[in-house]
């Protein structure tokens, strides 16, 4: 038996009701969850689908009947990308609850595409502590930080280093023309000089400036890459250079 436990089960004390030919041990456990420990005892190959629901009664019976490994046998469950995507907080929950520290970690790094843990994700913290809770929106706090410090101009005014680096990918898109579209730009530092090169300062467009700020807010809400491709925020970029003939090209 792969379960130490159940092979001393039936020595436990019997009812006095019992059938004498067949020993009797009365469980709380549903059988839907029996029918998977009995998959997993057995080592089943290519076990079914498991809901939330199930793998929270499996890991309640690992602790009952001290089944040592059972939470590295349904990691198979929180891991399935179904599961990690539509319910990132509730994975959380039952990971830290139970000690699965490098899952926990992966719902975690998921629950960033979400805006907020209020609301109808709160439900799903419930029966955690409040120190796995308040670790959590820490963890939240500091990856939304250091997001949106991404989308930040220097304290001297200048361009982000990681975006100033690859000019070629950016400045086309950027900057204005010399014509009107000059007197709306803001001129800011791209390049320091230093032995090799020249300062270099470009004319940036006010949308764009505009749209860093308002990625950079939005990133510290809900630190998402995708974030960045906003149709929401790249619009009125686009929309400003349309109205000219040389930057809309």
């Amino acid at each position: 038996n792969a379960f130490p436990f159940f092979a001393t089960m039936f020595t436990l004390p019997q009812s006095s009701k019992a059938a004498l030919d067949r020993p009797i041990v009365r469980v709380h456990e549903p059988l839907a969850v029996w029918k998977h420990l009995a998959a997993l005892s057995h080592f089943t190959p290519d076990p079914p689908l498991i809901d939330l629901d199930t793998v929270d009664a499996l890991l309640d019976a690992a602790q009952k009947y001290q089944i040592e490994n059972m939470p590295t046998r349904i990691r198979y469950a929180l891991l399935q990308p179904e599961l990690l995507e539509e319910e990132p907080f509730r994975v959380y929950a039952l990971a830290t609850t139970h000690g699965l520290s490098d899952i926990a970690l992966r719902a975690a790094r998921r629950t960033l595409t979400l805006p907020t843990v209020y609301g109808s994700n709160s439900a799903s913290l419930t029966n955690v502590s409040a120190a796995v809770y308040q670790q959590l929106l820490d963890y939240r706090r500091r990856c939304g930080e250091a997001a949106s410090e991404l989308a930040r101009l220097t304290p001297e005014g200048g361009i982000p280093p990681w975006i100033a680096k690859d000019q070629s990918r950016w400045r086309h898109l950027t900057t204005t023309c010399h014509g009107s579209c000059a007197h709306t730009s803001k001129t800011l530092l791209v390049h320091e000089s230093n032995e090799d090169s020249p300062t270099i300062h470009v004319r940036i467009r006010t949308s764009w400036l505009a749209y860093l700020k308002a990625l950079g807010e939005e990133l510290e809400r809900r630190p998402n890459s995708n974030n960045a491709t906003s149709p929401a925020l790249i619009g009125p970029v686009i929309a400003s250079a349309s109205s000219c003939s040389q930057c809309a090209k």
